[in-house]
């Protein structure tokens, strides 16, 4: 939580090579959620990926050593620099879709003019929360 991580040393890890992997994927593929091009950033097998012919992108796999929190970290950076944006829209039964879509701060981005940073915490650091039971709330390592 980020009361922990407020807490706990961390390294300031920039991710900007990556995002831009990650921006171009996001304009390969429309309509797809978060959790999906993450999938396909991190070369995930997952079935749909190979149905879609996915896994055939340059961009898949390309953030095999990024982890899902990170990955959903250097997203949540790039929506805050307004490199991208969510878009939603209804199917035909009705039902709401959301993916990621980009936006006018992601030329920042492919251009270097801005870095994407993420915090990660450091190797080993750790931090326990005390309620007043005596267990913890929250633990990092």
């Amino acid at each position: 939580c980020d009361n922990c991580l407020n807490a706990v040393p961390h390294d300031v890890v920039d991710v900007t090579d990556l995002a831009k992997v990650f921006l171009e994927l996001i304009s390969t593929i429309q309509r797809k959620p978060l959790t999906y091009l993450v999938a396909v950033l991190r070369g995930q097998k997952i079935k749909e990926i190979f149905n879609n012919g996915h896994d055939r992108l340059p961009q898949y796999g390309k953030g095999a050593t990024l982890s899902k929190t990170d990955a959903e970290k250097m997203h949540r950076s790039l929506l805050e620099m307004e490199a991208v944006g969510d878009h939603h829209w209804s199917n035909a039964m009705g039902y709401m879709n959301s993916s990621v879509k980009l936006s006018r701060g992601s030329s920042e981005v492919f251009s270097g003019r801005k870095r994407v940073l993420i915090k990660r915490p450091k190797v080993g650091a750790h931090a326990f929360f005390e309620l007043g039971n005596n267990l913890p709330c929250c633990s990092i390592w």
